[in-house]
């Protein structure tokens, strides 16, 4: 017998949610897989939101505050606001964590990280926070700083190009063509007329590309978008966007080339051109944060709860989803797993798995997809390549899978 997790496992009921009470901070998701940041805990699900795992990160004295969860290579990366160590990283989808602080600047041996913003390229995860933008060096387990200034703003664009804003103390939007090695100041930043007032900088808080256009979101409450169609030279203002939301946090969520959502102070616009924008729902609240999940779904981080979208938000409705703090009630169930057994054996495994626990289980690859629906008793690896999986019973349990 071996502890594989010592957490509280939430049960949502999808036909009788409650009213939302968790402020959420941060949100990844992709297929069924979803990681949520609140105020005090971090919480994953492998199922689509049926079932919400509590994670035990590696720092006992403090709940922990969630600013930022990014992915890259199967490995997920976690900013807290506060504690000792502040970040945090897991190869087995959260099984397991280890703290990366190498490179995080330490005020009498504790981590003085104040977490803004977040992102990952096709090769690094970029954090950005209180003093700098640093990148992780996989190979040293060290954070490297590459922008000076506080980190407001980060996007990839794709083919190595990277944009990213430093906000008030550098007041500078920057690209990379290089991944992140080297920047480059915009040629301009977008201004903002203020009565009685000379034309003053925006912060920039968000960066979205769209038919080849940057669109950014500004740190001034009522201020509208600004859309450049040469790449920082020249900036215009975009009106038609009503509550300009000034948080950290994933405004823009780009569908496709020419397909963008942004999230407002309490609702999602859609545009097809970043000119015209349409209303497509409201939450309670301002918006943290939005991702796109379960093909079709939108997950919305916001001050009042985590709420899914249907249809991509264009049916204008959202399903609340709550009591992802574990506390009981009408709407949940709280339980606590403890001693769980090895579900796999062998394990490492190279031409078979024999599975102990009773029922239908899942298979995870590394992005978090479903590989396999079973429940046979002995489980044939002809057709897995090698690799890391994550093998979630019936009842939540789950154990990482080492594929020689």
């Amino acid at each position: 017998m071996k502890t594989l997790l010592s957490v509280f496992f939430v049960t949502l009921f999808a036909s009788s949610y409650a009213q939302c009470v968790d402020e959420v901070k941060a949100i990844w998701s992709r297929n069924d897989t979803a990681f949520v940041g609140s105020n005090d805990s971090l919480f994953r699900t492998f199922d689509g939101g049926v079932s919400w795992v509590i994670m035990n990160l590696p720092e006992s004295t403090v709940k922990l505050s969630t600013r930022e969860i990014e992915v890259l290579n199967g490995k997920v990366y976690v900013a807290t606001n506060n504690g000792d160590n502040r970040m945090f990283q897991s190869s087995d989808w959260g099984s397991s964590w280890t703290t990366v602080k190498n490179g995080i600047e330490n005020i009498f041996g504790y981590s003085a990280l104040i977490p803004r913003i977040g992102g990952v390229s096709a090769t690094h995860v970029f954090i950005g926070g209180n003093n700098d933008i640093k990148r992780f060096d996989e190979g040293a387990k060290e954070w490297k700083v590459v922008l000076s200034g506080f980190g407001d703003a980060f996007v990839d664009l794709g083919n190595d190009t990277l944009v990213a804003s430093t906000g008030l103390s550098a007041s500078k939007t920057s690209y990379s063509v290089d991944g992140g090695v080297t920047w480059t100041p915009l040629a301009s930043e977008p201004t903002i007329n203020v009565p009685g007032s000379n034309p003053i900088a925006m912060v920039v808080k968000d960066i979205a590309q769209i038919n080849g256009d940057l669109i950014v979101v500004g740190n001034i409450n009522g201020s509208a978008l600004h859309k450049s169609s040469d790449f920082g030279v020249s900036w215009q203002a975009v009106g038609g966007v009503s509550g300009v939301n000034t948080e950290n946090g994933k405004k823009f969520l780009k569908l496709d080339d020419n397909t963008l959502l942004y999230a407002g102070q309490g609702s999602v616009w859609k545009s097809n051109d970043g000119v015209n924008w349409t209303e497509l729902l409201k939450v309670n609240g301002a918006i943290r944060t939005m991702r796109k999940w379960k093909t079709d779904k939108l997950l919305l981080g916001a001050t009042s709860g985590l709420y899914e979208a249907t249809n991509l938000g264009e049916d204008g409705a959202t399903v609340s989803i709550c009591r992802l703090s574990g506390n009981t009630g009408a709407n949940s169930v709280k339980k606590n797993v403890v001693d769980v057994p090895f579900l796999l054996s062998p394990n490492p495994a190279l031409d078979f798995v024999k599975v102990t626990c009773e029922g239908e289980y899942r298979i995870y690859d590394e992005m978090g997809k479903v590989v396999l629906v079973s429940n046979a008793k002995t489980l044939s690896l002809s057709t897995f390549k090698s690799g890391i999986y994550v093998f979630q019973d019936g009842n939540g349990n789950v154990e990482r899978l080492l594929v020689k």
